[in-house]
């Protein structure tokens, strides 16, 4: 049968074939509805009554044209000469069209989004390289033709970093689509890794102090800032304006932590914030807006939750 209940369909088909059996001595006629509604009470006829028994062929061709994405129900009403009534429901999601941007079979991944430019990590010539995709021009491209090692790509408006392996060691890399100027990010032997970017601010983990801690550049001012010095590690940082949250192990297990520079006004010195506090792992913090959010293994297992810094509370999300 086509489709199962709970399946996904692409919006730009036209038309959906529904599939399926109907079938028995004892049927008079047999129905195909339609609705949009959460609890459905309202149906919409897809086709007219028909008498036809149908066994594993078309029941009905649904014309989904213009059809808003959302989740629909279908159902499948059959009548029999005792006047006993049989109705099989199924929901569908009837998802925005897709576009397939890298057609190739290599190995792709790593997306990341701004605006209408796509970057991905993508493997096509042999070795992973960083593409763009802009969704304006239809152009899909090379952000660094060079024949390096390149990973996790990130992009904010016109700025685009990776981490590169032109020299042998992991380094933080920047490009402005829109001037083409690049540049290594920072000039610094160490590893620097797990880079992330907002507007024109860049953080990343760099061990050049020979622990892991966090660090930040301003494309805009040309300035490096240390934001933690901590002999425990620190890594995975994430950025979103003026907030940078991370996952540090400065009491003995990983915890959550958070500077925030609005109000600081020398970047060196902002005084870091301890977000979570339970005694087991807290792990790879996302952060956006006044919402940061983490992986969670107080229960044992792999577990999200919330922090809403307006609120002040902690949340459980699954």
């Amino acid at each position: 049968d086509s489709p199962v209940n709970y399946d996904f369909v692409s919006s730009d088909q036209e038309q959906i074939e529904i599939r399926g059996t109907v079938a028995g001595d004892d049927l008079i006629f047999h129905l195909i509805y339609y609705s949009n509604e959460t609890v459905p009470r309202n149906w919409q006829a897809i086709r007219a009554p028909s008498r036809k028994p149908i066994v594993d062929d078309v029941l009905a061709t649904w014309n989904v044209a213009g059809f808003k994405p959302g989740n629909y129900w279908i159902r499948l009403q059959a009548m029999s000469r005792r006047g006993r009534q049989f109705n099989h429901y199924i929901q569908i999601a009837l998802e925005p069209p897709f576009l397939r941007v890298a057609p190739e079979s290599r190995f792709q991944s790593r997306p990341n989004l701004s605006h209408h430019r796509l970057v991905w990590e993508d493997n096509r010539s042999g070795i992973p390289q960083i593409l763009l995709y802009d969704a304006l021009s239809k152009e899909q491209f090379p952000v660094k033709t060079e024949p390096s090692l390149q990973f996790w790509p990130a992009i904010s408006g016109p700025n685009v970093i990776w981490e590169g392996r032109s020299f042998g060691n992991p380094d933080v890399f920047y490009q402005n689509l829109e001037t083409g100027f690049s540049r290594r990010i920072p000039n610094e032997i160490a590893d620097q890794f797990e880079s992330a970017i907002s507007g024109s601010l860049v953080v990343w983990t760099d061990y050049r102090k020979g622990n892991a801690n966090i660090y930040l550049f301003d494309l805009e001012t040309n300035r490096e800032h240390s934001i933690t010095r901590n002999p425990a590690a620190q890594f995975a940082p994430e950025i979103d304006g003026s907030r940078i949250v991370w996952m540090d192990l400065r009491n003995g297990n990983w915890d959550i932590y958070m500077a925030d520079f609005s109000d600081c006004p020398v970047l060196d010195r902002c005084p870091v914030i301890q977000i979570t506090e339970n005694e087991a792992a807290q792990t790879t913090p996302e952060i956006s807006g006044e919402r940061i959010v983490w992986t969670d293994f107080r229960h044992g297992n792999p577990q999200i939750y919330l922090f809403d810094l307006n609120e002040g509370k902690e949340m459980q999300i699954t």
